[in-house]
């Protein structure tokens, strides 16, 4: 054949070739243009996207880095921003309640919270910023010597981790690991008072007026000083407290809000009444814990309880419900350290719940009282119970020479009850003027400890009675910012329900299974395409 034929032979077949191809490609082009027209939105999308994007080794590539650093981005902007993290501990630990949010989210004062000890990846600074996503008002700032040495010498700051809480010209110093923790005497648990803590502090030094707090003395009451736990709780809880001896002023000052009377050894006088019942008469409110001893009357001080009604009965409460007094093996016959029921009306007790043993309350060596009617003209009487005894409780008369199932015989069994809140309205005109008072038939429950020739309690360690005294200053003190939030320790791993542990398990082994099919689909379609 010659050369010249073998030529056009060759063109001939690349022709063909040529218009094979050409052809091959119109009726795939035809094919998937029929196809994207059935295609639905999401498929079209998709099959734009790989066109467009994945099929080019460039584009790909572009695409990955541009993924990366958004990724990358979002994390420094997030750090930046000093974001709330997410608390996963079952009983949210590291997680503001709505106690704090309802107190704090209307906080119109710039506070400052200095944190020194701590690095900024430490729990409790993660939680503050919980805080600061509440309400920008309340910022932190980590210092040290280096940068705020300043600071850090005014404090006195060493080795105890600290957070001071600042507003204008007010602080408070709190120190984690001595504040932060308490544990509950009857169950023995751990418990996180953080959060009660510093929304404390917060609102102690943002408040223009403190509630102020008189302790009585002069006839045996219990001042400052002999309950310091309490006082220190107090401290805690936006109050100011003070000694008045009453034996040495001609009436009430006129700051006080709350005139507390603890377990007066003695009858007051009749002066002292007297300038108590004005006070009363003023608008003043009361707390009364006292015993009527049974050798004897208190006579002044029932003159002013006779104000509101109330009597405190002689006697000793005998509890025969199991449920009702503290159990112990080594020690027998405790049926007169009540753990008394509470109302759920009472503000003071209404947000305790029922059958949670860290809301007990203990009462060693009670009393109980009545409620009588108040025949003062122009004035009327609201009486609340708060806490009182099962229906199977003794109330001995004699009891000085020991308790036998002799000194129960004859006796009948009923409820007592122990404390209750009274509120005397007296009119005068269009004029009203509304007094309250809070009295218990108890000296114990609110004392730093009870101890007799059997047992010794620290009462005061007990949330279910710090819960119960600071509740009822706050009652008295018509405080809505009175914080008692308290958080078991025991239990911090995560707990997630069945929806949750599928969330995590799709993102720990789902998302990179998904990315892993992803990228064999992408160099399958780009290994075809070649």
């Amino acid at each position: 054949m010659s050369k010249n034929k073998k030529e056009k032979k060759v063109k001939e077949v690349e022709e063909k070739i040529k218009k094979e191809e050409a052809l091959e490609k119109v009726e795939t082009e035809t094919e998937e243009t029929d196809e994207t027209k059935k295609a639905s939105f999401g498929e079209r999308l998709s099959l734009k996207f790989r066109k467009k994007l994945i099929a080019s080794k460039f584009r790909t590539l572009v695409l990955v880095v541009l993924l990366v650093a958004l990724i990358v981005g979002i994390n420094i902007w997030a750090d930046s921003k000093n974001l709330a993290q997410i608390d996963v501990t079952k009983n949210k630990l590291y997680s503001l309640t709505n106690t704090s949010k309802d107190q704090l989210k209307n906080l119109d004062k710039e506070i400052m919270i200095y944190v020194y000890g701590y690095q900024k990846t430490d729990d409790y600074v993660q939680f503050l910023q919980q805080y600061n996503a509440l309400n920008k008002n309340i910022k932190n700032e980590i210092i040290t010597e280096s940068n705020n040495y300043e600071l850090v010498s005014k404090y006195g700051l060493g080795t105890y981790k600290a957070l001071i809480v600042t507003c204008g010209d007010k602080d408070k110093i709190i120190y984690p690991e001595l504040e932060f923790y308490t544990s509950d005497e009857a169950t023995g648990d751990s418990l996180n008072v953080a959060e009660e803590t510093i929304t404390n502090a917060i609102l102690k030094v943002s408040t223009d007026d403190p509630v102020k707090v008189y302790f009585a003395t002069g006839s045996g009451e219990y001042g400052k000083d002999n309950v310091s736990t309490l006082t220190s709780f107090l401290e805690y809880q936006v109050y100011e407290a003070e000694d008045l001896n009453l034996s040495t002023v001609t009436e009430i000052p006129a700051d006080c809000d709350i005139l507390s009377i603890l377990s007066p050894e003695q009858d007051i006088t009749a002066e002292q009444a007297e300038i108590i019942k004005n006070y009363v008469n003023n608008g003043g409110n009361l707390l009364v814990c006292a015993l009527t001893p049974n050798d004897g009357e208190f006579t002044n001080l029932q003159s002013v309880l006779n104000l509101y009604g109330v009597t405190i009965n002689k006697g000793l409460l005998y509890e025969n419900d199991t449920s009702r007094y503290l159990a112990s093996r080594d020690v027998p016959n405790l049926n007169y350290i009540l753990v008394p029921q509470y109302s759920s009306y009472n503000p003071i007790t209404s947000k305790f719940e029922s059958g949670r043993s860290e809301q007990n309350i203990i009462m060693p060596w009670s009393q109980s009282i009545t409620i009588n009617e108040v025949t003062e003209e122009n004035v009327t009487i609201d009486s609340s119970d708060i806490v009182m005894t099962s229906a199977n409780c003794y109330n001995l008369t004699n009891y000085e020479t020991g308790i036998t199932s002799q000194s129960l015989d004859g006796l009948e069994k009923t409820q007592y009850t122990i404390g209750s809140e009274i509120t005397r309205t007296m009119t005068n005109g269009e004029n009203k003027v509304e007094s309250k008072l809070v009295v218990y038939a108890n000296t114990t429950f609110f004392a730093d400890s009870y101890q007799n020739s059997l047992v010794q309690i620290p009462v005061m360690q007990n949330s279910g009675n710090i819960n119960l005294i600071l509740n009822t200053f706050a009652e008295l003190g018509e405080e809505e910012n009175l914080l008692t939030i308290r958080k078991a320790e025991n239990i911090l791993e995560f707990q997630n329900t069945e929806t949750e542990d599928r969330v995590v398990k799709l993102i720990i082994f789902g998302i990179p299974v998904l990315i892993i099919i992803i990228g064999i689909v992408i160099w399958n379609y780009r290994r075809k395409k070649r």
